[in-house]
């Protein structure tokens, strides 16, 4: 069935009718004047939204997905260029590394690669005429007078001495001139945990542990604290303004003397319970010697729960002052 063309005498018709004379390769004459009704109804609903796609397209679109995953580049490879965040501009340093690494790696001329990184080719040329040879004996001779002080406080310095100099090109000069300060790492003891044991009887072994607080002139004491880790009994309470080792030696065995040795001792790693005289002590008596891990006080739980209880019921409710004799290392307290 034929449709008149002038009945329609549409623009959308005569469209339609071209298109389809094209697509049957024009299998009938022009002067037919008609088409197939089904078949513009069947163009309309293809070209209405799209919706249809054919294979053809859907290959194009995946090759154009992959093309955009791969950075737009014919290689994969080339996504190394990328630096940082892509939607960041690269800083020129950044950019005169990219255009050497085109260069290199395809060959390209200067001008090209200057024109795929998106950096002007006399801002790639450019080379400083400035010297930096006076800022650098300058900060040498400071870094002489001064060898602890970083970049930070030499740039400090020349402020204070009226040369005013950027603080970036200070850092620069200051590491291209090999004067970083090189600081050791700490290193932490490497220790095993050990749990709490249960043990059955007094002078099985002993906690010990310092507390810190402060006199009413601000002075910084300490309190050595020793605990008898069955019956939870304080068996002293040394307080100082420092401790040595052979300090707490001393202490150990005033109470030695007075209750016997115990079989073990739990403390953590500070310098006095580390130290040679400390170890030696302990070899020499036959007291195994036992250092919970760094970080860790819930190891010597015991001792730690009693010092709860002594600056909540005792530091916290009292001032101190040191006492004027100078031979009692020891406080007195005032109710506040």
């Amino acid at each position: 069935m034929y449709v008149n063309k002038q009945a329609h005498g549409g623009a959308d018709d005569r469209g339609a009718e071209a298109g389809v004379g094209r697509a049957e390769g024009r299998g009938r004459s022009a002067g037919s004047g008609g088409i197939e009704a089904h078949d513009v109804r069947l163009e309309r609903e293809v070209r209405r939204d799209g919706r249809e796609r054919g294979a053809g397209s859907e290959t194009v679109a995946r090759r154009e997905h992959a093309a955009a995953e791969a950075g737009g580049r014919p290689e994969s490879g080339q996504r190394s260029l990328a630096v940082g965040d892509p939607k960041k501009r690269l800083e020129l340093v950044a950019l005169k590394a990219a255009v050497e690494q085109v260069r290199e790696e395809y060959a390209f001329s200067q001008r090209r690669a200057c024109g795929l990184t998106t950096i002007a080719v006399s801002s790639y040329r450019y080379q400083t005429r400035r010297s930096d040879e006076p800022l650098r004996t300058r900060l040498v001779e400071l870094a002489r007078e001064k060898p602890r002080f970083g970049y930070r406080r030499l740039h400090v310095l020349r402020g204070r001495l009226g040369e005013h100099v950027n603080h970036k090109r200070v850092h620069r000069v200051y590491r291209e001139a090999g004067l970083m300060i090189r600081r050791k790492k700490r290193t932490l003891c490497a220790r095993v945990g050990q749990p709490l044991r249960a043990w059955t009887a007094a002078n099985q072994e002993w906690a010990l542990d310092f507390v810190h607080d402060a006199v009413d002139c601000g002075r910084t004491i300490r309190v050595l604290s020793v605990m008898d880790a069955y019956t939870r009994e304080c068996l002293a309470l040394e307080v100082d303004t420092s401790f040595a080792s052979r300090r707490v030696t001393r202490v150990l065995d005033a109470i030695v003397a007075e209750r016997g040795q115990p079989l073990a001792i739990r403390c953590d790693n500070g310098p006095e319970l580390t130290s040679r005289h400390f170890l030696a002590w302990c070899v020499e008596r036959r007291i195994e010697l036992v250092h919970i891990q760094p970080g860790k006080p819930t190891q010597n739980a015991h001792v730690e729960s009693f010092h709860g209880r002594l600056r909540e019921e005792c530091l916290n409710l009292s001032g101190f002052k040191i006492c004027s004799t100078p031979s009692a290392r020891s406080l007195g307290g005032e109710r506040n």
